[in-house]
């Protein structure tokens, strides 16, 4: 993890959790098996083999937390390609221990900031590779007005997003218990050109989950401060 990559943006750097000495342990031992480092100008080539040859579908989990969706991705699809994004060592820690211990070996872990991962001039992903990007319970960013251009989910982001998904099949699916926020993505995508909405459900925490993701620490939490779920899907490019 020590090679030069695209993790700049300093309100990440700011929010750094504690990291035991058990998970630098497992950072040392283990992140070149399970992660990705990123090098200036050049493409994920290990990817080509393992997505283009055989028609498996390439995933992008966006700020997995503690490794939840991105395991269970990977387990319920094991003829697919896994990529999870993150910034907090602890938590990447936890997912890489989590994928020793089921023996996971078709997701990987890129620590970076995914507008930097994104960005068409670093070339990491190639255009038009992604089949799926999954974005669960991000950071709504308290202040709405003040920092929203901090969110993952926002008009410059679908740029980048609509450069790298799929012209035909591509899709978007998005999770969050904060109300303002999911209303915010909800108009944001139905108002721009080349979306569609295929899927919408607000339910409680924990309850009439999509079949595509399970459960979350962030969603165990929501159930705590008596927030409903927002679940929405929405399909990129040609059917």
């Amino acid at each position: 993890m020590g090679s030069k990559g695209p993790l700049t943006q300093r309100w990440y750097k700011e929010k750094q959790s504690f990291v035991s000495p058990n998970q630098k342990r497992i950072l040392r031992e283990h992140w070149s098996t399970y992660g990705l480092d990123l090098k200036y100008g050049v493409a994920l080539e290990p990817l080509d083999g393992e997505i283009n040859g055989n028609g498996s579908k390439l995933v992008l989990d966006i700020g997995f937390g503690l490794g939840d969706s991105l395991l269970y991705a990977a387990k319920q699809r094991p003829d697919d390609f896994i990529i999870g994004v993150e910034i907090h060592r602890a938590g990447i820690a936890q997912a890489i221990g989590r994928m020793i211990e089921g023996n996971v070996t078709n997701a990987r872990i890129i620590r970076a900031d995914v507008t930097m991962l994104l960005e068409g001039g670093g070339g990491w992903i190639k255009q038009s590779s992604i089949d799926e990007i999954n974005v669960f319970f991000p950071d709504p960013w308290a202040n709405a007005e003040r920092d929203t251009q901090k969110r993952v989910i926002r008009e410059s982001m679908l740029l980048l997003f609509e450069q790298k998904l799929k012209s035909t099949g591509a899709v978007l699916r998005f999770a969050s218990d904060v109300h303002e926020y999911a209303l915010y993505v909800e108009q944001l995508l139905e108002c721009r050109p080349g979306w569609s909405r295929t899927f919408k459900s607000i339910h409680p925490p924990g309850q009439g989950l999509p079949s595509y993701r399970t459960e979350t620490m962030y969603e165990r939490k929501a159930a705590s401060l008596g927030h409903s779920v927002y679940d929405y899907e929405f399909h990129w490019g040609a059917p």
